[in-house]
């Protein structure tokens, strides 16, 4: 059975977003745990090793996309939970593919991944069965590609190699195909922390209680999660109390009934899923 332990992430009250930008929806975080005081682990596959996790809300249930590599091959897995924590036996819906991103744009599933090729997408009528693959960004040098639509356009955020520096990077697709690249700047924190990259990022859109809309990210940076938000794309103000949640990486953040959910990538390995209640959400995630 899970259970709950507390002081595990780092963090604090996320107070009023400081900055004009919400922070609210978004606080301290505890790992899922076994009656050991163990984080569990969500999805296992022997001799393979699974992470990057992608978290899609689904009819009430959670639909978790992730990496299972073994070598120098990596293919994308699903699995389902009804609550979140606990998932059902996974399949294979992408080989040889990398850090998966799903956009969910009516009732089709658009599945993004990296490729030696570049950035390529899958599409699918039910999130199981995807199609053929194109390629919509050629590049070398791309990691963990996010999709979100935002102000009327599709915007890709990734890790990309820019001058041989790991870069943050944003391409944009206003109706007729992803564009260059243009670089992004690492969300700085008003108490210093600087995780001096961004890595495995993950763009969400929300809804702010005012009904404004917003650019909510999560992202690895010097071994820990940090926690950033945008009106734009392209200013970032970052937490406050970051790092959001120390030793993991590769994030998913969803929320699902009154909890949010952070999917990650342990230090130590194996893929785990922290929590925290929902307190006068200002956000809709």
């Amino acid at each position: 059975m899970a259970l709950l332990v507390t002081g595990c992430a780092a963090g604090g009250d996320p107070g009023d977003g400081g900055a004009g930008l919400p922070d609210r929806g978004f606080g301290a975080y505890e790992w899922v745990v076994d009656a050991e005081d163990d984080p569990i682990t969500i999805v296992a596959v022997e001799g393979k090793r699974v992470g990057a996790p992608m978290a899609v809300v689904d009819a009430g249930r959670v639909v978790l996309y992730f990496e299972v590599c073994a070598d120098d091959r990596c293919d994308i897995g699903r699995a389902e939970s009804a609550d979140g924590i606990t998932f059902g036996t996974h399949q294979i819906v992408a080989p040889d593919l990398r850090a998966p991103s799903v956009h969910r744009d009516g009732g089709r599933w658009t599945l993004y991944g990296a490729h030696a090729d570049g950035v390529v997408r899958l599409s699918s009528a039910d999130g199981v069965d995807f199609g053929a693959r194109e390629t919509v960004l050629p590049a070398e040098g791309v990691g963990s590609p996010s999709v979100v639509a935002h102000g009327g356009a599709l915007m890709l955020f990734a890790t990309r190699l820019i001058d041989g520096e790991v870069g943050f990077a944003r391409s944009i697709d206003r109706g007729e195909g992803f564009g260059g690249w243009d670089p992004v700047e690492i969300p700085g924190t008003p108490d210093g922390w600087d995780p001096g990259e961004v890595l495995d990022p993950e763009v969400r859109a929300a809804t702010t209680a005012a009904g404004r809309a917003v650019l909510r990210l999560v992202y690895g940076g010097g071994g820990d999660l940090g926690f950033a938000a945008s009106l734009d794309g392209e200013a970032w103000s970052g937490y406050a109390f970051n790092p959001a949640l120390e030793d993991a990486a590769g994030p998913s953040n969803i929320r699902l009934g009154d909890r949010y959910l952070l999917y990650a990538t342990r230090r130590r390995g194996g893929l785990g899923v922290a929590v925290r209640a929902v307190e006068n959400a200002s956000e809709r995630l």
